[in-house]
């Protein structure tokens, strides 16, 4: 909706205020913030490489959607957003990194949604950036990691499109091969492969024509390059000239790769990668961390790769990795400190991460919109362009960075101290600082003197020309995010707005693009500021839109954009369609396994069948499925072995509620993930080096399931599989509940010896080695 807006008004309006706008303070927890467009900053003049990303890790691409404004109000020029390409179903954040196609669209959001995204981004000047999954597909889950999963997309389903040389399960990262070539826990693509490198580039310049403005290569040093130290090398190939080569509008794609310098600059070909694209100095986000953690900020002073061209270097506090591993082990103050160092200093793009709070595509942590990281934020973009100078005004605990003469930013995590004519590249002039703190510093002859508070960040710097948001917040809504047929209230602060000082303001108001438009008076609480509490109408399912007027013709209208408030609709939980219940029965060894379902929420009980229930599915190595695709409301499972001998839960008790994918394991009723149900297969090794047999042979039996022995093979069993170094191995796939095994040299050698019962099978690969049983 657009209404009639007073340009004259608000020219007037911006020429009382001036540029020098202080930043704005901290968002209340339970507030939506949503700023007028009239003091939108000019992010637009800021190139990503210049500027400040943002990793929103985890968040859909709605929610980050949601919080545009207040992104570009931070200071931020770029939003990273985990991959969105499909990837395996299940919970854990590490699914989003192991994908089964090359395609946008995933529990993050859909294609649509991604492009909804990108083009409202646009508006504020902020791009986004795609963290791009290359490497590797999804793997089968647990031990099986060189096998694609199934499901990985068929187009994927290539022998030849993978390297077969492996996993590196202890990596040695100066070994080129092994690292480009080898495994890191998924299926590796062989990204020399033209079929390969053609995927990729569809894929990309497909997220590109969709609105990406660059990517973050994921694991980046584990494809080969074609220079640096792969020079002439058996595994060197020309992926990053070719697909990086064929991308759509390249010269305005900010393009980097996660390259973690684990053995150093050389060995990790860094400077190659730094050929094609800015790279990660991924271990001084440790340097930084150690350093406020230690309150011995000088150890901070120097980058952990010196050897970066002039342009390259992308670093961060933590990033997901760091975050997700418990690698960080800093206070909130700390990460405020060390982001201040970090976004304060010349030649470096700074990314800060949203640490998530919950499960996929849910919204992350908010401090990123925290005052001192914000006012930092935009001292940096002020900044492009400035060399950096560093001195230590108040002994370890004090950096203070010079850029040029055109800033200075303080971070100090000791106590407070005092600026007596100490020494600065700053230009003469007065300066208050614009983190809000009210001090007040003057500097004349290269000497300053002020007072800088303890546990504080201070910037001091002109604009030059960068427009920062005004300190007061133009509408606020509580609850942040309200909930269709609940109330909401509306605050309004007309300070900075074309309203400044009006008599009467009106709220005009509706949902949905408009719909069901209404006018109604808002409630002055003084001090410019209006107050109006509606009821969110049942029908509406994504925003309410909002503009204000003077009850005559001054609109304020967000410079025709209008105000947005997300909502959110209240949905019952849908019952899944298929839920599958899973029982272990490694503990119980029952000869059948049943599982009774009901469902008694109703005037009469529901059954799938009369009790006991119906068989289970075996799906090997003791573990049992049943999959319910009834609607019941209130279905619930009950387990036994085909008669009354034995139940779980037992006799007289509630069965287990069946609500998802849940599993019976080890005493318990817990949710499953069917990424990790276990293979059939159970592969048995043995170490021949101790008896030199000429024939290894294997005799697998189960005697105790059935009333008659079951055998793979009558005795002395099947000859094993010389693996080579005196290595034996056997791949077992009967689903018998008591499998055991004798080795033996194919006549009168045995191990265990004759008369005793052989060795057990689980569900791991086992070895026998040197005498002992044991899981491999």
């Amino acid at each position: 909706m657009k209404k009639k807006f007073f340009t004259k008004k608000l020219a007037a309006f911006l020429g009382a205020l001036g540029i020098a706008f202080s930043v704005i303070p901290t968002t209340a927890f339970n507030e939506a913030v949503i700023y007028a467009a009239t003091q939108t900053p000019n992010l637009n003049n800021i190139k990503t490489k210049d500027g400040i990303i943002i990793q929103m890790h985890m968040w859909s691409f709605n929610n980050i959607k949601s919080k545009l404004p207040e992104l570009a109000a931070a200071g931020y020029k770029a939003v990273q957003v985990s991959p969105i390409q499909g990837c395996i179903r299940g919970t854990e954040w590490w699914a989003l990194y192991q994908p089964t196609n090359q395609a946008i669209g995933n529990p993050l959001g859909s294609r649509d949604d991604f492009k909804a995204l990108c083009s409202e981004a646009e508006k504020y000047g902020i791009d986004i950036i795609v963290d791009a999954v290359m490497n590797h597909m999804a793997n089968n889950g647990k031990g099986r990691e060189d096998e694609w999963s199934s499901q990985v997309v068929d187009e994927f389903k290539n022998w030849d499109y993978y390297h077969h040389v492996g996993q590196n399960s202890t990596p040695d990262y100066k070994d080129r091969y092994r690292t480009t070539q080898g495994g890191i826990g998924m299926p590796d693509l062989n990204t020399q492969h033209p079929a390969i490198q053609q995927k990729a580039i569809n894929f990309l310049n497909d997220c590109i024509a969709s609105g990406a403005d660059g990517f973050r290569f994921d694991a980046v040093k584990h494809i080969e390059t074609n220079v640096g130290e792969d020079v002439g090398k058996s595994w060197a190939g020309n992926y990053w000239t070719n697909v990086l080569g064929n991308l759509n509008n390249k010269n305005n794609l900010f393009i980097y790769g996660e390259a973690l310098d684990e053995a150093n600059s050389n060995a990790d070909n860094i400077g190659g990668y730094a050929s094609f694209m800015s790279v990660t100095d991924h271990y001084y986000g440790k340097t930084l961390r150690d350093a406020v953690r230690n309150y011995n900020l000088p150890a901070a002073q120097s980058w952990d790769i010196n050897t970066l061209p002039t342009g390259t270097r992308v670093s961060y506090v933590e990033n997901h990795d760091n975050y997700e591993h418990n690698e960080s082990n800093i206070t909130d103050e700390q990460r405020t400190f060390a982001w201040g160092i970090l976004a304060a200093r010349a030649n470096v793009t700074p990314m800060y991460l949203s640490r998530r709070t919950g499960s996929i595509g849910s919204m992350g942590t908010n401090d990123w919109n925290n005052d001192q990281v914000k006012a930092v934020n935009w001292f940096h973009n002020a900044m492009i362009g400035q060399n950096e100078y560093l001195r230590y005004p108040n002994g370890n605990t004090c950096m203070q960075i010079d850029r040029g003469t055109k800033g200075i930013a303080f971070v100090n995590e000791g106590s407070g101290f005092n600026l007596n004519n100490a020494p600065t590249n700053l230009a003469s002039g007065t300066y208050t600082d614009k983190g809000g703190s009210g001090q007040s510093y003057t500097v004349s002859g290269g000497k300053i003197s002020g007072y800088v508070p303890s546990n504080r960040i201070i910037v001091l710097y002109d604009n030059g020309g960068i427009i920062i948001p005004p300190t007061t917040k133009a509408v606020t809504c509580n609850p942040e995010t309200p909930v269709v047929s609940s109330q909401a209230t509306i605050t309004y602060d007309a300070s900075n707005t074309v309203l400044n000082g009006a008599s009467k303001v009106n709220i005009h108001w509706g949902y949905d693009g408009w719909k069901g438009a209404k006018t109604e008076s808002m409630t002055s609480l003084g001090s410019n500021k209006w107050s109006f509490t509606l009821t969110v109408p049942s029908g509406a399912t994504s925003n309410l839109d909002l503009v204000f007027n003077n009850g005559g013709s001054t609109w304020d209208n967000n410079n025709s954009t209008d105000y947005s408030i997300t909502i959110t609709a209240k949905v019952t939980p849908p019952i899944p369609a298929n839920r599958v219940a899973y029982f272990d029965n490694s503990t119980f060894n029952w000869n059948n396994v049943y599982v009774y379902v009901y469902d008694e929420s109703g005037s009469t009980v529901k059954e799938v069948a009369k009790w006991p229930g119906v068989p289970m599915n075996s799906k090997g190595n003791h573990l049992y499925e049943y999959t319910l695709t009834t609607d019941w409301t209130d279905a619930r499972v009950i387990f036994n072995n085909g008669n009354t001998s034995a139940q779980i839960p037992d006799s007289g008790q509630k069965g287990f509620a069946l609500t998802g994918i849940q599993i019976y394991q080890n005493n318990a009723w817990a949710n499953y993930d069917p990424i990790e149900i276990p293979s059939t297969k159970t592969i048995v090794y043995f170490d021949n080096s101790s008896y030199n047999w000429s024939n290894v042979y294997i005799y697998v039996y189960d005697e105790k399931s059935t009333s008659s022995i079951q055998e793979v093979a009558k005795w002395p069993g099947v000859p094993m599989k010389n693996e080579g170094n005196g290595i034996y191995s056997y791949e077992i796939t009967q689903d018998w509940a008591n499998k055991r095994v004798i080795f033996n040299n194919g006549s009168n050698t045995q191990v265990p010896g004759s008369g005793q019962e052989g060795y057990p099978i689980s569900i791991s690969n086992m070895i026998l080695q040197n005498g002992i049983w044991a899981t491999k």
